[in-house]
């Protein structure tokens, strides 16, 4: 049972799971799928695959780059630049990685996905007169639709999926700079990664995302009072917070918190508590139909604390050697009992502001929140939300 906020983020921090950790060594690409002839496919049968079925993985192994060209030619392949599609072909087969992560292009739509491992299919679609008649018919605009002709294939899980209309700047700037069948968007990662999950750790920063769903024109006060008293509640003394924001109406809100240096369980540990009590304000409020309202005072008063414990944090680190240089002036004048009253009313001032101050933020918050409309997140966090609200109800 959570009842006190300290049950509350030893609880939190074993949440450690719902923060997706993306590594270093992770790349992103961008994978075409011939004008978005094979994208259903990919996507309902969960591989992404390039063409030049004439370079199999076996054959890349086993000639040099002049081997190849001179091999493409011979088989009917008439690719003006042949060291492109030798080099796309490397790329997929060797430098791709399991765990890489993929933006996959269709017509209308865009699919990110975590890429699996390499294989090959070898039958009577995929052979090479195949994909070269189905290439000639999608250049001719004569192509009907069918089965993938390409040979190289890697599996995939799908990780999320958007509408090329509603895509954010970052990914929109992907689509127009990158016309390749298959390209790196190392550069594009945040972009890229804030797509794919509303919380996720990379190259040192907790991304969050939170998703604007209004169509409709939004109050710029309602914009401004949600992202504000966001990074508020998430903002501490030992970390940086910043923001990308995509103002279309839908669009995405997303903040980065940044890691100065700690072990990275130990930042996540660190900040989940914080971060779930965001979630707890906005899907366990009015509107989001998990309401428990003794459960939303609790919650209240872990702002409360929360604010509490900030305050006093800050005040140690900036007063530290004021406040001790007096307390010994107060000692040596011999007033001790005088200084602990006046220590206690000074402790009960902070308590009265962080309680104000935490009644102000959940109620702006959530205030804001309903018209923008806010999306609610993905079914790990909800579970954590009601867990939480459920548990502190009993």
């Amino acid at each position: 049972m959570i009842q006190s906020y300290n049950d509350y983020v030893e609880f939190a921090k074993k949440q450690t799971h719902i923060v997706p950790q993306i590594g270093s060594n992770t790349n992103f690409w961008m994978i075409r799928s011939k004008k978005g002839v094979f994208y259903d496919e990919f996507i309902r049968e969960k591989f992404i695959a390039i063409g030049w079925n004439v370079l199999t993985e076996s054959v890349l192994a086993g000639n040099n780059e002049d081997r190849l060209k001179k091999y493409i030619t011979e088989q009917g392949y008439q690719d003006k630049v042949p060291k492109t599609a030798i080099n796309k072909c490397q790329r997929f087969v060797s430098e791709i990685k399991k765990g890489d992560i993929a933006m996959i292009v269709g017509r209308h739509e865009i699919t990110f996905a975590t890429i699996g491992d390499y294989f090959e299919v070898c039958n009577d679609s995929t052979t090479i007169e195949k994909e070269l008649d189905i290439t000639s018919q999608i250049d001719t605009h004569t192509y009907w639709g069918g089965y993938c002709p390409y040979m190289k294939r890697r599996h995939i899980s799908v990780l999320s999926r958007i509408d090329i209309d509603m895509a954010s700047p970052g990914i929109y700037k992907c689509l127009v700079s990158n016309r390749h069948s298959l390209s790196n968007l190392n550069d594009y990662a945040f972009s890229i990664i804030s797509c794919c999950y509303d919380i996720a750790y990379y190259s040192d920063r907790l991304i969050l995302k939170y998703h604007i769903n209004q169509p409709k024109d939004i109050s710029p006060i309602d914009f401004s009072l949600f992202t504000y008293n966001v990074a508020n509640l998430l903002f501490d003394e030992d970390s940086n917070i910043s923001g990308k924001y995509n103002i279309n109406s839908p669009g995405d809100i997303v903040l980065f918190v940044t890691n100065h240096g700690k072990d990275v369980l130990t930042f996540i540990q660190d900040n989940i508590a914080t971060i779930g009590i965001v979630y707890l304000i906005l899907f366990g409020g009015k509107g989001f139909g998990v309401e428990i309202p003794s459960a939303i005072d609790k919650i209240k008063g872990w702002v409360s604390e929360l604010y509490y414990l900030k305050e006093t944090k800050r005040l140690k680190k900036v007063e530290a050697e004021k406040a001790e240089a007096e307390v010994e002036k107060i000692k040596s004048e011999t007033k001790l009992n005088n200084a602990e009253a006046d220590l206690k009313l000074y402790e009960l001032s902070i308590k009265s502001k962080a309680e104000r101050d935490a009644s102000t933020t959940v109620k702006k918050l959530s205030e804001a929140a309903i018209p923008l409309d806010i999306n609610q997140p993905s079914t790990e966090i909800m579970n954590f939300v009601t867990v939480v609200l459920n548990s502190s109800e009993s």
